[in-house]
């Protein structure tokens, strides 16, 4: 009997892991969303394009649901899948620093689940960021997202993820070049 109850809890437990994760990550998407939407909405005020801003949904929100929309269809990372499918949104704009940063917030709730080695995690960062961009200090910048949001799904503090940045041993992966880039990011050094 005892056994039966330590199998119903570590379920239990599991299940309830699984519900957190997944009302983190609809609650991630939609306030995203909504931030987007709010500061489109004061740029076309700002511009007088106040008519512009009904029935928008903005290119990253819409890049966040490609991604997501792919990962839950192939239950995997599918490169050729997001990439026809941001091609098929015509979502290829000229802001190619931002675009990669986007697909990582989608990638990483699925790096997160999935329980991947670094290595692997970096792989598939580095991948997804070729989508975009082919620069080894845009990958990078990725790879530095996802560690500041993996810290946050856990359910630490900003500042907790912060400070773990000064732990990572980015040189493992990328160039000094690219590593003196985000110095500041990297030691802590954000205000």
């Amino acid at each position: 009997m005892n056994e039966i109850n330590k199998d119903i809890k570590k379920e239990t437990i599991a299940q309830s892991k699984k519900n957190i994760l997944n009302y983190t990550i609809k609650s991630g998407i939609i306030g995203f969303s909504i931030g987007e939407l709010k500061g489109l909405k004061k740029s076309n005020e700002l511009n007088n394009n106040v008519e512009e801003t009904t029935n928008i949904l903005g290119k990253n929100t819409t890049l966040l649901i490609i991604n997501i929309n792919s990962i839950t269809q192939k239950r995997a990372i599918d490169y050729n899948d997001i990439y026809t499918k941001i091609k098929e949104w015509e979502l290829f704009y000229n802001n190619k620093i931002n675009a990669p940063l986007i697909n990582i917030i989608a990638i990483s709730f699925y790096l997160y689940h999935n329980n991947l080695t670094e290595e692997k995690e970096v792989e598939i960062i580095n991948n997804i960021s070729l989508l975009h961009n082919n620069q080894e200090i845009i990958q990078l910048g990725c790879k530095i997202l996802y560690d500041f949001i993996k810290v946050l799904i856990n359910g630490n503090s900003k500042f907790k993820a912060i400070n773990n940045l000064k732990e990572k041993n980015y040189e493992k992966y990328y160039s000094q070049n690219s590593i003196d880039y985000y110095k500041r990011i990297i030691s802590g050094n954000i205000k």
